[in-house]
């Protein structure tokens, strides 16, 4: 392969792969994360060896190519060709035959914590022992297989290059065993992943079992409101979210400022439930400690669960879907707003950001009213729309519980864009006139629509390529 090409691929192969090793080669990662720009926007730092796996089969290719392009050059390069299949032939078998010399199969996070288990109960230390030697036979095991599996294919792709150069196999029966090898490659990893037993119907429906509690909470027809499965990790729990709107639930890229919630204020309340639920307490002593949590009750969790054979707690303090406020307090920054939700009561009292104050007219707390007249109910729940009505004698602050996220979220009253703003650090808050009105709140992204046009235009562009193509070449044959 030309130098200019190859090396350009050799350099993004390194460095995909340098990437890759993390915290195991922190300076040069901390580099890339703090001072190159949307790197720290990756999940994880092995994505980056996506890279190295489209380079690489890249310069195969290229490679291929220019011998089928210039048989002969196989005859002056014969020399480099035993050469690399030595080395990669080589690697496989090192790594066959003495894998412990390379790798510890055991990563340090693994060892810390059966380290930590065998501190605290030394008397189950051998069988922590044997658990650690079993799970590294496996995975040498394992890792050894795949080892003499790639030196096969390293040997099969050699011969059909071999061959070729030689003059002994044609161009067309070199192309069709290259793809037989390559399908097979990939045909035997890909089914160690998605294989027949992952294509069975009713596979989900086995998944997660419903509890008794599950049940009960089922039979309630409120468009919605949320579940706290105590049972659960609940920041790591995909079983109620499979059934219920749930205050935890799992996922990798959550909301930064929804992850301050949780541990600023979901945590220590949960905490504080436990410590309730674990003493000889009384429904009363539960009701008690659930008024003195705002966060919980702000964001509607109707449900405790706190055993699933037994029916869940019943949060008589949960603020429904949407409700009206008498009163609200500005504060300066992010870090006020949600320090003041320590101790305030949602119920009446709102807490804003100073910037957003722009974004409704009701500036005294005399403008209020007693908002008991006041109605406003959620109509009809999907995940990118949600339909309220409201009946107000007064111009009125309306708070609702859902998540705050401008971009994306639009608000209408009637039909008519409004707009909304942030309240109590992580819900959405409106100023809604006075009368009776229909509030609907639609996700309507604009990346999402300017990629949909992107994308139909790019359609409509590569069709039109491709049958131009297409019309070319049937015109030269008539030529």
């Amino acid at each position: 392969v030309e130098g200019h090409i190859k090396w350009w691929i050799l350099s993004a192969t390194v460095l995909s792969i340098l990437l890759s090793w993390g915290s195991n080669f922190e300076t040069f990662t901390d580099f890339f994360f703090y001072k190159i720009p949307f790197y720290n926007k990756f999940r994880t730092v092995s994505m980056t060896l996506v890279i190295a796996s489209v380079a690489v089969p890249i310069l195969a290719m290229l490679a291929i190519k220019r011998i089928m392009e210039d048989p002969e050059i196989f005859k002056a390069k014969q020399k480099e060709f035993y050469i690399a299949t030595g080395i990669a032939g080589g690697i496989a078998v090192l790594f066959a035959i003495m894998p412990q010399a390379f790798f510890a199969f055991m990563s340090r996070a693994e060892m810390a914590g059966l380290a930590e288990q065998a501190k605290s109960a030394p008397e189950y230390k051998s069988q922590i022992d044997a658990f650690i030697a079993a799970v590294q036979a496996v995975r040498i095991a394992i890792f050894k297989a795949d080892a003499w599996r790639s030196l096969l294919f390293v040997l099969a792709t050699a011969a059909v290059v071999y061959t070729f150069g030689k003059k002994i196999l044609k161009e067309k029966y070199m192309i069709a065993a290259l793809a037989v090898i390559f399908i097979a490659d990939l045909w035997s990893v890909d089914k160690r992943y998605l294989n027949d037993d992952n294509f069975k119907s009713k596979a989900m429906a086995h998944a997660f079992r419903k509890s008794k509690a599950d049940a009960f909470i089922l039979k309630d027809k409120d468009p919605n409101y949320r579940v706290l499965n105590l049972t659960q990790s609940v920041f790591n729990d995909g079983s109620t979210p499979y059934f219920h709107k749930a205050i935890g639930g799992y996922h990798g890229a959550k909301l930064r400022r929804y992850q301050d919630l949780i541990e600023r204020q979901l945590a220590p309340s949960i905490s504080a439930i436990m410590a309730v639920l674990q003493g000889k307490d009384t429904i009363h002593d539960i009701n008690t400690v659930m008024r003195q949590l705002p966060v919980l009750n702000m964001l509607n969790t109707k449900y405790l669960i706190y055993s699933p054979d037994q029916m869940p707690f019943l949060n008589m303090d949960a603020l429904g879907n949407a409700w009206f406020i008498s009163d609200y307090k500005l504060v300066d920054n992010a870090d006020q707003e949600i320090a003041a939700l320590m101790g305030f009561n949602p119920k009446t009292t709102a807490i804003i950001d100073k910037r957003f104050a722009s974004k409704f007219s009701v500036k005294a707390k005399k403008e209020f009213y007693d908002f008991k007249n006041a109605e406003i109910k959620l109509t009809s729940y999907k995940p990118n729309e949600l339909k309220y009505e409201s009946k107000t004698e007064k111009p009125q602050i309306a708070i609702f519980s859902e998540i705050y996220y401008e971009k994306g979220w639009n608000a209408y009253i009637d039909g008519n864009l409004t707009p909304h703003f942030r309240a109590n650090y992580v819900l959405r808050a409106l100023e809604i006139p006075k009368g009776k009105h229909e509030i609907v709140f639609k996700f309507e992204p604009k990346t999402f629509s300017i990629s949909q046009t992107i994308a139909l235009i790019s359609s409509i562009l590569t069709i039109l390529l491709i049958a131009g193509l297409v019309y070319w070449e049937v015109k030269k044959e008539k030529v």
